[in-house]
């Protein structure tokens, strides 16, 4: 599907400022302008800043310039511009791959074998790896093991997406892009600053699109609709920034997401007629065609996912230490419809949840 259409700037926006304590991995500018000079782009793949041509570990990073140019709405379209980096969906869940590591099915209680981190805090599960990009900064894509400094879940690799942090700058952005098959996404972002050395920053993605397969079952889905593939989803994010250029800083950020749609639901089609299929002797209809499926609204998947993370950082002259402490709940809700056809024969339901509590110290 080209997603093409109209794209409205209501309000200029400023990339996030870059701390004393923390190099951000957007291209920087290069200390000369002459043209044809390479940019430097700073990545902190090992916990600190560091240059993508020093960093021994094979990282492929995206500013947020760069994925928005790429039309890159979610970690499941970086393949586009990330070598070696595959996703499998299996019902709405998402698994990475990467050169050819990962896990096979991205079942609820299963965790992948390439990490997804949000800023600092790890995903544990492939549920949440549908979401939006909303107000990012950059994406390190790490390739090969990375169990020293992401657990040891991450024997294929780690994929880091990394969020604008407030800035001393009133700003605000406000994006809309619509095209075929009734697709909208809004973007948009506020930062405020309180007072000196106080910040806060909120940000807001809604994506969706109505989908491009079609249910025959006369009453479409338990809602009505007949419409398949389609999206739906919503990503909200907060953060509380305190640096009053002291040996202290401390960051306070919180995050919520929520997905209802069919995307990446598997649909069967069986062969004309199927007069053995227990679902059409019962006079449930069967599609046979690539845009059509057929069954009785039991494809479904629902995530809600939130979280907050505080880290605290003191610098000292020759060294910091950081504590980062993060909790995160997820809820699921998810159906298929086994027999393929309008008949309710063979539906299958499942509403697994998550809570995860985890606290790091990093010197």
């Amino acid at each position: 599907m080209n997603k093409v259409g109209v794209r409205a700037h209501l309000l200029a926006g400023v990339a996030a400022l870059a701390t004393p304590h923390y190099a951000f991995a957007q291209a920087a500018e290069s200390s000369t302008t002459e043209r044809g000079v390479l940019e430097e782009i700073v990545v902190t793949a090992q916990k600190r800043a560091e240059s993508l041509q020093t960093v021994p570990i094979a990282v492929t990073a995206f500013s947020a310039n760069q994925l928005t140019e790429s039309n890159i709405n979610g970690q499941i379209d970086l393949p586009k511009l990330t070598p070696n980096l595959n996703f499998t969906s299996n019902s709405g869940f998402a698994s990475a791959y990467l050169r050819g590591v990962g896990t096979q099915f991205g079942n609820p209680g299963l965790e992948p074998s390439v990490s997804v981190y949000i800023d600092d805090t790890y995903i544990p599960r492939a549920g949440s790896a549908f979401f939006s990009l909303g107000d990012v900064n950059r994406i390190e894509v790490l390739k090969g093991p990375q169990g020293t400094l992401y657990g040891r879940n991450a024997t294929g690799g780690a994929i880091r997406i990394i969020t604008n942090d407030p800035t001393d700058k009133l700003e605000g952005k406000l994006e809309f892009t619509g095209g075929e098959n009734g697709t909208r996404v809004y973007d948009g972002m506020l930062n405020v600053p309180l007072s000196d050395g106080i910040a806060v920053r909120f940000a807001a993605s809604y994506d969706h699109n109505d989908g491009y397969v079609r249910n025959l079952n006369p009453g479409g889905d338990a809602n009505g609709h007949r419409d398949g593939q389609n999206r739906d989803q919503q990503l909200y994010t907060a953060k509380l920034l305190m640096d009053r250029d002291g040996p202290w800083r401390f960051l306070l950020s919180a995050d919520f997401s929520r997905k209802d749609d069919r995307e990446s639901v598997s649909e069967s089609n069986l062969f004309p007629g199927a007069p053995e299929q227990t679902g059409a002797a019962l006079g449930g209809c069967v599609a046979d065609g690539f845009y059509t499926y057929c069954n009785d609204g039991h494809d479904y998947l629902h995530t809600k996912a939130y979280g907050s993370t505080a880290r605290l950082d003191y610098e000292a002259e020759l060294f910091t230490l950081s504590s980062i402490t993060g909790y995160r709940r997820e809820y699921e809700y998810n159906c298929a419809d086994i027999d393929a056809t309008g008949a309710f024969v063979q539906p299958v339901c499942g509403a697994p949840a998550t809570k995860q509590i985890t606290q790091e110290f990093q010197v």
